[in-house]
């Protein structure tokens, strides 16, 4: 079994360990602990709903592609 990395140990990353990418804002639930929901607090800090555009979510996966081949690593995940 290999032994577990330190993370003092390996810092500074070269690449972060998870990426989470939310390519909407858009919820009907009402979760206490999630603003996403709440859509008098979205308003009131100016961030409108939808979805996110195409071309945004392009170069998002292009400068992935990018990162990976410039530093020959990785993320442990990337979630949607």
């Amino acid at each position: 079994m290999p032994k577990p990395k330190i993370i003092k140990d390996i810092l500074p990353l070269k690449v972060p360990m998870l990426i989470w990418i939310d390519p909407t804002n858009m919820c009907n639930f009402k979760c206490v602990f999630c603003p996403t929901g709440d859509d008098e607090l979205l308003k009131s800090v100016g961030r409108p709903k939808g979805m996110m555009d195409m071309k945004i979510y392009n170069k998002i996966i292009d400068d992935l592609k990018y990162m990976v081949k410039k530093y020959s690593q990785r993320p442990l995940r990337i979630s949607l």
